[in-house]
């Protein structure tokens, strides 16, 4: 499991890296007018998809090994639990909005944004504690 999470985190960072590059493109491109700003910006969305999938899954089978079942994993981390929650809501609403109500939509997504960088911030905090270098 340590390799798996080694690994996991080192693709992390590196496709992280990769999206802030793609997101950085984005802001400068809009920022001077070029047309072409739709594929940075779109490479930076499955950037961060690409990113966070696999070590999110990593992650969450590790904290269940270490807790034995669904539920004492829940109570051991509920904040993480609750941030999760709202991020499928967050979405859902974003999806179900998409060619409804653009605030809706807005709102959803600012919020989905705050939880991921939550979420990533509580990571990086975390895995230097519980992923052991090779």
């Amino acid at each position: 499991m340590n390799h798996a999470l080694r690994l996991a985190d080192r693709w992390f960072r590196w496709v992280g890296i990769a999206t802030i590059v793609a997101l950085a493109a984005t802001i400068v491109m809009l920022l001077l007018g070029a047309e072409g700003w739709r594929w940075p910006f779109v490479a930076a969305h499955l950037g961060g998809l690409l990113a966070l999938l696999p070590v999110a899954v990593v992650v969450v089978v590790h904290a269940y090994r270490e807790e034995g079942s669904l539920s004492a994993m829940i109570a051991r981390h509920p904040v993480v639990t609750a941030a999760i929650a709202v991020l499928v809501v967050t979405i859902t609403a974003s999806l179900m909005e998409f060619s409804g109500d653009r605030n809706v939509r807005r709102v959803a997504n600012f919020t989905s944004v705050g939880v991921i960088l939550g979420l990533v911030s509580y990571y990086l905090c975390w895995a230097p504690r519980h992923i052991p270098r090779a």
